[in-house]
């Protein structure tokens, strides 16, 4: 499970780095894409939790 853990902790960190980069334009394609990545790496974790 911690492997899941830093895995969310390491694309939150490159979500705040990607939102700093396009001046918080949160609807940018890129923001929008990591945070897309960072809710199924979530998603992931609580399923395996839930088992």
């Amino acid at each position: 499970m911690d492997t899941y853990l830093e895995e969310i902790e390491r694309i939150r960190r490159k979500l705040n780095e990607v939102v700093k980069e396009y001046h918080g334009d949160l609807l940018h394609p890129i923001v929008l894409q990591v945070s897309q990545q960072l809710d199924r790496c979530i998603v992931t974790y609580h399923s395996k939790q839930l088992q």
